[in-house]
């Protein structure tokens, strides 16, 4: 056992303290899992197709893109960009 790993036992990180299941961004999903909902994303709208996006969304995110791209470009760096899904989409409860 490395010394680490010990004193990751001896000091356990502190959990917070559970969000009670009737704070009104809280929705309580199945075996307890807690998604954001009614948040200023509107993340659940999102999730289920009821948020209607704008119809210059795409080349709106397109010129984002264009424009990080040359910037780190004229920096001489690369740029990436990854999309990580939220619970929600993984856990479609």
């Amino acid at each position: 056992m490395s010394k680490n790993s010990k004193s990751l036992k001896a000091n356990p990180v502190p959990q917070p303290e559970p969000v009670p299941a009737t704070h009104r961004n809280v929705m309580v999903g199945r075996d307890g899992w807690l998604f954001l909902c009614q948040d200023t994303n509107d993340v659940m709208a999102q999730v289920t197709g009821r948020y209607p996006l704008p119809g210059d969304f795409q080349d709106r995110w397109r010129r984002l893109f264009e424009y990080r791209a040359s910037r780190m470009a004229e920096l001489t760096d690369r740029y990436f960009f990854g999309i990580i899904p939220n619970k929600a989409c993984v856990y479609p409860q």
